[in-house]
């Protein structure tokens, strides 16, 4: 028997075991060999004792019923899609693993850069607040010098009116 008939065989099982809400297990004389009942027989042990989808209850031996991972195969849609969703499931860890590998390796390499980063980012800081602090002094300088030009322009034009209204006084007075 091939490992698609197998696996076939264990999805039909599957399937019969939820459909019925009291699974009866199948007597030798319903097979038309004994070979028959024997694989059977075989498949119900596997189910059970390896693959955990099926149990027989402790009062009869001949009734079994899903385990919840059972419900859980036949919810997601049988053995067959089962073992896919798995194999899928699989891919993706082995995928994983190689790509924290990958970075495992790259940061044992590297163990220095985010240092160095971190380090070079500190002091870039360091110089930028350094030369806005320069600039702003500069621009406060700047105003400073520029509200002394405009003091010193206002009081200067204060002084020519004054000068004007002084000569105009005294040039009314000499007549």
């Amino acid at each position: 028997m091939s490992i698609e008939e197998f696996n076939t065989k264990i999805n039909d099982t599957l399937n019969e075991i939820y459909e019925s809400n009291i699974y009866i297990l199948k007597e030798e004389r319903n097979f038309k060999t004994p070979e028959d009942y024997a694989k059977y027989i075989e498949l119900i042990n596997y189910m059970i004792n390896h693959l955990g989808l099926i149990y027989q209850t402790f009062s009869n031996a001949t009734i079994t019923s899903l385990t919840p991972k059972g419900r859980k195969v036949h919810r997601l849609g049988g053995w067959i899609e089962y073992l896919k969703l798995e194999e899928i499931k699989e891919k993706k860890k082995e995928k994983k693993e190689k790509y924290d590998l990958d970075i495992s390796w790259f940061q044992s390499k590297t163990k220095w850069l985010p240092l160095i980063l971190s380090i070079s980012s500190l002091i870039l800081s360091i110089i930028a607040l350094t030369k806005k602090e320069h600039k702003s002094d500069k621009e406060k300088l700047y105003s400073t010098e520029k509200h002394i030009n405009s003091s010193t322009n206002s009081i200067e034009n204060e002084k020519a009116e004054d000068m004007d209204t002084f000569h105009l006084k005294n040039q009314g007075n000499s007549k």
